[in-house]
């Protein structure tokens, strides 16, 4: 038998409600397993409540989080922590790496993934040319820049910070131009002579950068003061006016949007009109970025504007009740975690050949860190904004992988003059198991490597380790 709830007195916060309610016991017992939508339905229409806070409370705390408990005990798959750490590579398709087609994939791959963030940092190759070189075999960075910049597949633009992102998403960003707009307005008086110095100098020469225009009045910016003709490309471009013509190394070329997009994906309106659709579709695209996250804080959802845990709970009760999100419970682990429906596939998937690759340091896949250090029992944190005398490793260092498992970390640095791969540092990681395997793929890794970063030699840093490092013999000479 279904237990009674008790009638609901006067309770001032949610704690005190779901401890009134005895949820902590009550959902644990088998009876709920059982119980019908249609029967909270009924609860709520009959909860007899003398404040308005507590039926306000009821509704927005309780009932979400019954219908979550409920999902979570009937009909959810049930794995292991193995089979997550699986199921998220080969979602990835980094199990095995580089098994994707550089010239054929990527559009595809990042129009699945939602986005790869881009980063100008180039030490061993930038953000996005790693998480493609670890996926794509033969990877090369023009093989990106063309679609970015011929083809016009791809749109560099914000998403979870600076990312790459496909074109056919240009509308569902009216939201984050729109708010640039209102913005912006804000500050009219201080940008407009840019703007229009801007945008009649492109119509006379084409596309420009900063360096083309003789604005050097510094302002407050986002990050820090810049100079006005910064500050008048950056705003048109959050805008929607300009779009990334082309880059020579960090320095971005930009140009009217209108000559590189068309004319219906422009003025197409946004497909999100009410905020909750909004929600729920970002919810959904982040979770599709990773392939398995769970409804917790972290970095997975940032630059999600007006996004809190409350939007985020009410959006996740919401895909999960219209079946656009498949709930997945993990042994050993509290949290439930989502996924798209029809990734069921992927939990069987073939094993394949273990291989290994290096992992970009804002890879998808390490998007949530507290997730990773709970399935991969590695914490990873990238600490080129960490003071050096607080670095516990190094710079720009990369996750080394191998199989389902991170089996080190190394800090490479291209030496673009000799064409030479540095080695400044490695560190192994605990208890990992030192085969002939595992030194076999980290040779192939470090040769595709090499090639992705146009290096001819390979050297290892006078200081670094070298404990179990007998297998780089085979590159270095």
């Amino acid at each position: 038998m279904i237990p009674t709830v008790p009638g609901v007195q006067q309770v001032a916060s949610r704690e005190k409600i779901l401890s009134r309610f005895g949820f902590d016991k009550a959902l644990k017992m088998s009876a709920y397993a059982s119980i019908s939508i249609f029967f909270l339905f009924d609860i709520c229409r009959n909860i007899k409540a003398s404040s308005s806070l507590v039926k306000l409370e009821y509704r927005r705390c309780f009932f979400p989080f019954l219908i979550r408990q409920i999902v979570a005990s009937e009909g959810v798959m049930r794995i292991t922590k193995k089979e997550a750490r699986q199921f998220l590579l080969r979602y990835q398709n980094l199990w095995p790496p580089r098994q994707l087609d550089a010239k054929r994939d990527i559009e595809d791959l990042i129009q699945r993934l939602g986005c790869i963030q881009y980063d100008p940092l180039n030490k061993a190759g930038r953000n996005a040319d790693l998480v493609l070189q670890s996926r794509c075999r033969g990877y090369r960075e023009e093989d990106l820049s063309g679609l970015l910049y011929n083809e016009r597949k791809l749109v560099d633009g914000w998403d979870k910070n600076m990312a790459i992102w496909h074109v056919d998403d240009w509308p569902f960003f009216k939201r984050r131009r729109q708010h640039a707009v209102n913005h912006y307005a804000g500050r009219k008086d201080e940008l407009d002579h840019a703007w229009q110095l801007i945008l009649t100098t492109i119509e006379k020469k084409g596309p420009i950068s900063s360096i083309d225009l003789k604005l050097e009045e510094k302002i407050d910016w986002s990050w820090a003061p810049t100079n006005l003709s910064r500050a008048g490309l950056e705003s048109l471009y959050h805008m929607g006016r300009l779009i990334v013509h082309s880059k020579k190394g960090t320095r971005k070329i930009y140009d009217r949007i209108e000559k590189h997009l068309p004319g219906h994906l422009l003025s197409q309106a946004d497909p999100n009109q009410e905020d909750a659709a909004y929600f729920d579709w970002y919810v959904k695209r982040r979770i599709g970025s990773v392939g398995l996250l769970w409804n917790k804080p972290g970095d997975a959802w940032l630059g999600i504007r007006d996004f809190n845990s409350d939007i985020r709970n009410r959006a996740v009760d919401r895909l999960v009740a219209e079946n656009q999100l498949a709930p997945i419970t993990i042994d050993g682990v509290a949290a439930t975690f989502y996924t798209h429906p029809g990734n069921e596939n992927l939990f069987n998937g073939h094993k394949g050949k273990k291989g290994a690759a290096l992992i970009a340091p804002l890879d998808n896949l390490l998007w949530d860190r507290k997730l990773v250090s709970e399935l991969f029992d590695f914490m990873y944190k990238w600490e080129v904004y960490t003071p050096r005398a607080q670095r516990k490793y190094g710079y720009y260092v990369l996750p080394v992988l191998f199989g389902d498992t991170f089996v080190a970390r190394v800090e490479p640095v291209m030496d673009r003059k000799t064409h030479t791969l540095v080695i400044h540092n490695w560190w192994w990681e605990d208890d990992v198991k030192f085969t002939k395997g595992l030194f076999h793929e980290l040779t192939r890794c470090f040769r595709e490597f090499m090639k992705f970063c146009g290096a001819d030699t390979l050297v290892v840093d006078p200081g670094a380790n070298r404990y179990k490092m007998e297998w780089l013999q085979e590159i270095t000479g």
